[in-house]
């Protein structure tokens, strides 16, 4: 279960207070009599007339929102999305321009300088949506042209911009460069010394992948931060999703083509054995591999002494 950062309930804007007393004191003004007004204050009178219409138009159009969306919310008449915030576009300080996201397609806009119920609290504020990656559950009510945020959750476990904090690679003596990686708790899981620099890239936000190697030859490592498991290293991969790996190797006299769960062979373990072409090295052996869901695997390879390209779809 996430974090709730965010939940609409009744609450009066002190932008409302100052519009009732403008109203009040536009009222109070209007109401003045006197025998020998001046022009002065006939002009004070209509703009605060002006003042008291838009006071209430403004009254009227919350009234509106807070029934159609703070009460719709305490009914459970809403709309929810869950994902990674993406085009984050933050509100300066000073305001200008509202601040945008989307989630899975679904925008939402808000500043602080808007009277609007729902949430409107800009990072630059404050407020909880920070950045790009941030793993967030929002309820919405939708509004005119607009969805009107009513409830946040925050998965902390998810958020991408988490990752690239968890590592250290740093440069020893001789190009000897040493990795650190770390758990979410800040405990070290894995610390290793490579000749070379490694590269570094993170999966599926719980998984770092190690690759090092130059040129054609390529030796790839996997790190749950999680589960804190390290795989064993995988020469030459062709495809890999979050569960699985793909291979070719040369191995008891024979060329295979190996799918197996990337933590442990026992949990999943398969051998494709086919008239593959006999000079072709095994790294080169498959053209082309791509998980089509997670129980299929489509495969393109040479075969035959001719090198034809065959394809095929594998049953996980």
């Amino acid at each position: 279960m996430g974090r709730i950062l965010y939940e609409c309930h009744f609450e009066i804007e002190p932008s409302l207070l100052i519009l009732g007393i403008t109203i009040i004191a536009a009222f109070l003004i209007s109401g003045i009599q006197k025998k020998a007004a001046t022009r002065v204050i006939k002009q004070i009178k209509i703009i605060c007339l002006c003042f008291a219409l838009f006071g209430i138009v403004s009254i009227c159009i919350l009234i509106d929102m807070y029934r159609k969306t703070v009460i719709a919310y305490k009914n459970g008449n809403y709309q929810t999305v869950e994902g990674y915030v993406e085009n984050f576009d933050p509100m300066p300080y000073g305001g200008h321009k509202d601040e945008t996201f989307e989630i899975n397609g679904v925008k939402f806009g808000y500043s602080d300088y808007t009277i609007m119920t729902g949430y409107h609290n800009t990072k630059s504020h404050g407020g909880a949506i920070r950045d790009n990656g941030q793993y967030l559950k929002i309820g919405y009510v939708h509004y005119g042209n607009e969805n009107i945020i009513v409830y946040i959750e925050e998965y902390s476990d998810k958020n991408i911009f988490d990752m690239e904090n968890l590592y250290s690679l740093i440069q020893k003596k001789n190009e000897t460069y040493e990795l650190t990686v770390k758990n979410r708790q800040g405990m070290i899981i894995f610390q290793e010394q490579y000749t070379g620099e490694p590269r570094v890239e993170s999966l599926y936000n719980d998984t770092f992948l190690i690759v090092r190697g130059r040129g054609d030859w390529h030796v790839y490592t996997f790190i749950n931060i999680e589960t804190e498991v390290v795989s064993e290293e995988f020469s030459n991969i062709s495809a890999w999703n979050h569960e699985k790996v793909v291979y070719a190797i040369f191995e008891d006299g024979k060329t295979k083509i190996i799918i197996q769960d990337i933590y442990d062979k026992n949990v999943y373990y398969m051998e494709i054995i086919r008239d593959f072409s006999p000079e072709a090295i095994p790294y080169r052996l498959i053209l082309k591999a791509e998980f089509l869901n997670d129980s299929q695997l489509m495969l393109e390879y040479y075969s035959g002494e001719n090198w034809e390209e065959v394809s095929e779809v594998i049953q996980l």
